[in-house]
């Protein structure tokens, strides 16, 4: 297999960057955390700013976090073992401070009226580590990104601010103002697909400096696998409503009526588990679905050794909620597996259609049931499919790649990736 690595550019190019995302470095969203990853690894100078208590999220360390120990500076806004004793002079620091900065700046009216009071402004105010010159800061969704927008018009930090939105924080009509001004001032808008720049643009937030650039993956991390010619269906998903797997259970049955002896794995956990295994039960399918719950990355290859394709039927959920890229699907197809998808949001963009995935309607059971018929039937079109999406994965999802694009988006410098044997 091929190794990718970021050539080191002459130190000129050599970046200080902060990143800031809600959750800490081990409860982080994986694309966060791989574009943290291949940063560091490329020799940039690179902080870490964590808004959230990591006590109040779900998830397991990630693996990135174990990696970059030692390598990885870390802010975390809130620390979880702080006491209200600890908290109260803090926030009478970041009062202070706000104030000082707003009469040093003139911004009485703005952003310092009607946001001096967020709790996180305050905070940030007051943890004097996290202020500074950087190169650039990349702020993963767009509140963290205001808040640092205004706290550069504070004079707080400094460097080209780059927002990136993944989906779920597109603001619906009456809150999208708030966006305006950061989209006109941050130096690149990013979204993660065609799907996220047009809801953008729709609410006025597009940008002469907005660009599509997909979240990524490491390609020798998801070795090929591809399918064996037979009918078992994996997914690997958080299990909330967003994901649709109620339909994909349903349409497994209705492959099993139809007399083929397909299985479905179910790889992560999440609020739904005992509702779906309900549903399993509800409709006599135990011995056909397993639960397989969180399993780190390094034991998918021998656990997908024997798999055939990729579901993911994700769908809007009821509270809105929905998906963005859908990284997942870039992951089974790096593994050389054909995809099963819906027509939900980005996901059209990471995939290619009836060439390396099959896309059907939200919630249509009978034209997911076909779909998995189809590929049970077909199996060296399975494979074909399976192969195609590999090569696509690795060219167009490749994160050292991107964040080169990133960083001369910003900088408007060549950042060049080897490729060696």
């Amino acid at each position: 297999m091929a190794k990718h690595s970021i050539r080191r550019l002459p130190s000129r190019s050599i970046k200080k960057i902060l990143i800031v995302a809600g959750a800490p470095p081990g409860n982080a969203q994986t694309f966060v955390m791989n574009q943290v990853e291949a940063l560091v690894e490329a020799g940039h100078d690179v902080t870490y700013c964590a808004l959230q208590y990591s006590r109040d999220l779900p998830g397991r360390l990630h693996d990135a976090a174990k990696r970059l120990a030692g390598r990885l500076k870390t802010i975390q806004l809130f620390p979880d073992n702080e006491t209200t004793v600890q908290s109260m002079p803090l926030a009478l620091r970041g009062l202070a401070t706000l104030t000082h900065a707003a009469v040093r700046q003139g911004k009485w009216s703005e952003p310092f009226v009607g946001f001096s009071l967020n709790p996180r402004l305050i905070r940030l105010a007051a943890s004097a580590e996290i202020h500074g010159q950087y190169d650039a800061i990349l702020c993963h969704f767009g509140m963290p990104a205001v808040l640092f927008d205004r706290a550069r018009a504070l004079g707080l930090v400094s460097g080209k601010l780059a927002v990136f939105f993944h989906g779920r924080d597109i603001p619906k009509p009456p809150a999208a103002s708030r966006y305006r001004k950061l989209t006109a001032r941050a130096e690149l808008v990013v979204a993660n697909s065609q799907f996220t720049a047009k809801r953008l643009a729709g609410l006025g937030l597009s940008s002469p400096r907005l660009k599509v650039i997909p979240v990524g993956l490491f390609p020798e991390r998801w070795p090929l696998i591809g399918p064996r010619g037979g009918a078992r269906f994996f997914t690997i998903a958080r299990l909330t409503e967003k994901k649709g797997l109620e339909y994909a259970i349903r349409a497994l049955r209705l492959v099993r009526l139809a007399g083929y002896p397909a299985t479905m794995s179910i790889f992560g956990d999440g609020p739904l588990r005992q509702h779906l295994q309900a549903l399993v039960a509800e409709l006599s399918l135990e011995e056909a679905v397993q639960f397989c719950g969180f399993v780190p990355q390094e034991q998918f290859v021998t656990r997908l050794a024997d798999m055939d394709a990729f579901v993911l039927p994700s769908v809007t959920a009821a509270s809105g909620d929905m998906e963005g890229q859908g990284l997942a699907l870039a992951e089974a197809q790096a593994m050389g597996f054909p995809v099963i998808a819906t027509r939900h949001n980005g996901f059209p963009d990471s995939v290619v259609e009836d060439k390396t995935a099959f896309l059907v309607a939200e919630r249509d059971v009978e034209a997911l049931a076909a779909c998995m018929i189809r590929l049970i039937d077909c199996p060296d079109l399975a494979r074909d499919m399976g192969k195609d999406g590999r090569a696509f994965a690795i060219e167009k999802f490749d994160q050292r790649k991107i964040v080169g694009e990133i960083l001369s988006a910003l900088f408007h410098e060549p950042f060049v990736r080897d490729q060696g044997a």
